[in-house]
């Protein structure tokens, strides 16, 4: 099973929240029992964004040897 990229699930959250009349941190408050969530959700996604960026960026400029070790 694919994980869900949550830009687009806080995308749907917000046209949710639109169709409804209410406002995103209702839908998080029903949904998760937190209205906080509207905030951190989007902060945590920015912060795993940064972290993969860095993460390939390493293995792009640091490639496997054939032994499987990385080269320092």
């Amino acid at each position: 099973m694919t994980k869900p990229d949550v830009h687009q699930v806080l995308q749907q959250v917000k046209s949710y929240a639109d169709a409804r009349g209410i406002s995103v941190s209702t839908v998080c408050q029903y949904a998760l029992g937190s209205w906080r969530q509207a905030e951190r959700l989007p902060r945590k996604q920015e912060e795993i964004d940064r972290a993969v960026e860095k993460l390939r960026a390493f293995m792009k400029d640091n490639p496997a040897q054939s032994d499987g070790i990385v080269a320092e």
